[in-house]
């Protein structure tokens, strides 16, 4: 009984493409995004995916979900109402860094049992950037308690985890 392993063509392009896109990713030469698309267009000029399936992961609801909370969120960001929200925090943090994760964390929970959870993540995530800069806070010290109230905020209601 032969049990040699024997790679085809489609095999030893699928590995190279693995590995190009490792040693690419490792080593930041290229952006990530034009590596993900080089390796998205080979997978489709080799045919190794079907054209009809290349692009089939962006229409999934994920990514729509994802995109429309990004461009949600720059539209915020834009109008100053992050700024603001970081401004509140700190008044009634009174400068105690343990209000402030507490209040910051708190208000990001209340705010998931209304929003779905991957936006309320995405919205406060520059808010917490702000207040850690602002603080000279480490960003894990604030990120970790306020995704935590992400979570159980968003068990509140049937909409926080939707």
């Amino acid at each position: 009984m032969d049990t040699t392993l024997t790679l085809t063509n489609d095999m030893l392009l699928v590995l190279g493409l693995v590995v190009f896109t490792m040693v690419m990713f490792l080593f930041e030469r290229i952006r990530g995004d034009v590596v993900s698309l080089v390796v998205l267009v080979t997978l489709g000029l080799t045919g190794l995916v079907a054209p009809e399936d290349l692009f089939g992961g962006f229409s999934s609801g994920a990514v729509m979900n994802v995109i429309a909370t990004m461009i949600l969120g720059a539209g915020l960001d834009r109008t100053g109402a992050l700024n603001r929200l970081a401004g509140w925090l700190l008044r009634h943090a009174k400068g105690l860094e343990s209000r402030l994760v507490l209040l910051a964390s708190a208000v990001a929970g209340l705010n998931s049992s209304v929003v779905q959870n991957t936006a309320t993540t995405a919205l406060y995530m520059p808010v917490a950037s702000r207040l850690t800069s602002r603080t000279g806070l480490r960003l894990s010290s604030l990120l970790v308690p306020m995704s935590a109230a992400i979570i159980m905020g968003g068990s509140l209601t049937m909409v926080g985890n939707s």
